[in-house]
């Protein structure tokens, strides 16, 4: 790509599956504020969020290429956004547990000088095993619950997970299979 990538995400999990990837990409954080209901549709959630974090960012920087995320976690109809402490944390990873649930994620890649805007949404299931309290316990000891949808995350460790339907990098938060398929279509750049 001839044009500088902006990723405008906090998260390292994002990030780290770009590096992984072999795309360089600069990252700065949109600061927007997020829609979070827990009864609102998933798809439409992270599709917004992540168009408003690409628009922040694009505004700041016209002639670069943004790509934003956000990541939702859904059961049913209701949503998991991120627990706002511990005890919020247990609630929300305890109902998933032996569960089959929705991970969304919505990408949006906007470039001001070029025209380009371009957004999506990807759904995967994961299924979690039973687990006790102990168990529970053990992860949470692992990997900080309170800066992940859904209480956790499959890129530290995934003992937990029983199964899963659709893209792995989707659930990490970005989906790198339809991206590569969308940046293809972009070049030359």
């Amino acid at each position: 790509m001839n044009v500088e990538l902006i990723l405008a995400s906090g998260s390292a999990g994002r990030w780290e599956l770009l590096e992984q990837a072999g795309i360089p990409a600069k990252v700065v954080v949109s600061g927007v504020a997020e829609w979070e209901s827990s009864d609102d549709c998933p798809k439409e959630q992270c599709l917004h969020n992540a168009r408003i974090k690409a628009d922040a960012v694009s505004k700041q920087y016209p002639e670069a290429l943004v790509l934003a995320a956000d990541t939702i976690v859904a059961l049913g109809n209701t949503v998991y956004h991120k627990p706002v402490d511990m005890d919020h944390a247990w609630r929300m990873f305890g109902s998933l547990v032996g569960t089959t649930h929705s991970v969304w994620t919505g990408v949006a890649l906007k470039c001001i000088d070029k025209g380009i805007d371009i957004s999506f949404c990807e759904e995967s299931k994961v299924t979690l095993k039973q687990m006790k309290h102990e168990d529970i316990a053990e992860l949470f000891a692992k990997v900080n619950p309170l800066d992940k949808s859904g209480s956790y995350a499959i890129q530290k460790d995934d003992w937990f997970i029983e199964k899963i339907e659709g893209s792995y990098s989707n659930i990490v938060g970005l989906p790198l299979e339809t991206l590569a398929k969308i940046f293809d279509t972009l070049r030359p750049f």
